[in-house]
């Protein structure tokens, strides 16, 4: 069975190390195409412009990303923008005045475009089950279902040789894809989908996080250990490769923030009483977060991948949303706009 998961292995990290760069315009334009199909926007869709779907030439308008259901999150993504502006119309009308009042508590509790960033790592699978597809490789999916390889996986990435050779040689690519990629990868084949909640994220467990430490881990042991440079290049790229779970969980939060949050589950993690040998490691961190808060404006130039989609779908897509609205309002369609409100 080794024999036949080291075939696997080969191919998957031959696809994860020749990942074409994301297109985050791309992956706002699949977004928008779907959304604008949400059955709550029936009567007001004519007036939503389209954009050319992405990839290209597909034009499945399914309320689906990575094959799980974002309906809802469709929904509450175009009602935040049509409701937002529906509010901001200047007209003393009462009828206006009327739904405006009535939409006000959904754009409070309901209507966000937050949502855009828990649906980053469904595009991001799409985007590397697109590159195994090309190669006739297996899906996300099927090696989720492929007994046993999950655990061999997880092994693998968590191997000195795969940490020194592949782990700590990806910030030489600026996007850091590879690092991200993997450890997305890692998490897929336990819960069968790219997307975490905060109970996952909070997990001691996640595949992702146990990767990680272990990178960080191994890279301060063999390099780390005797200089406080590459303490600080450890910490900085792990904290940037964090940012996918993190900021796409917890919402706007920047790289210097997820890589406080990661090394402070970190510290949780780790029971010095059990295992006093790591208490230099620890301290080695505590020092290195200490030093690198003085080179925080510099860690948050990498811009996490849940935020280059957000501000991407708020400049490319947003406008779209908010003419249909005015647009419908100019023409009088209040019949449009009542079933739409009356939907919400």
């Amino acid at each position: 069975m080794s024999a036949n998961f080291d075939a696997i292995w080969e191919d998957l990290l031959g696809d994860l190390k020749t990942l074409p760069a994301i297109s985050f315009d791309g992956f706002a334009r699949r977004i928008h195409y779907r959304a604008r199909w949400n059955s709550d926007f029936n009567s007001l869709r004519k007036y939503i412009d389209t954009d050319q779907p992405y990839p290209p030439g597909d034009e499945s308008h399914n309320q689906e990303l990575d094959g799980k259901y974002t309906g809802e999150d469709f929904s509450r993504l175009g009602n935040f923008f049509l409701a937002a502006e529906l509010m901001s119309i200047d007209d003393d009308g009462t009828w206006q005045i009327v739904m405006a009042a009535q939409l006000s508590p959904y754009c409070i509790l309901i209507f966000t475009p937050e949502v855009l960033r828990g649906l980053t790592s469904m595009c991001l699978a799409e985007h590397l089950n697109t590159k195994f597809k090309s190669n006739g490789h297996p899906s996300l999916m099927e090696l989720a279902n492929t007994t046993g390889f999950a655990d061999y996986f997880i092994n693998r990435i968590q191997t000195k040789s795969f940490i020194i050779n592949l782990a700590l040689t990806d910030p030489t690519r600026s996007d850091h894809l590879f690092s991200i990629s993997v450890l997305l990868v890692a998490d897929y084949l336990k819960y069968k989908t790219a997307y975490l909640d905060i109970w996952k994220l909070l997990s001691k467990d996640r595949p992702s996080f146990k990767a990680l430490h272990a990178w960080s881990l191994v890279a301060w042991d063999e390099q780390g250990r005797r200089s406080e440079r590459e303490t600080d290049n450890i910490l900085t790229n792990c904290g940037i490769v964090a940012t996918m779970p993190y900021c796409s969980v917890l919402g706007s939060v920047s790289t210097f923030g997820a890589l406080n949050l990661f090394y402070a589950a970190v510290k949780t993690a780790i029971d010095t009483d059990s295992f006093p040998e790591l208490r230099p490691y620890l301290d080695s961190i505590e020092a290195s977060l200490n030093r690198l808060i003085n080179e925080q404006a510099i860690i948050n130039e990498f811009v996490s991948y849940s935020e280059k989609l957000y501000t991407t779908f708020y400049h490319n897509m947003s406008g779209k949303w908010r003419d249909a609205i005015r647009t419908a309002w100019r023409e009088r369609n209040t019949g449009a706009i009542t079933d739409w409100v009356n939907k919400g």
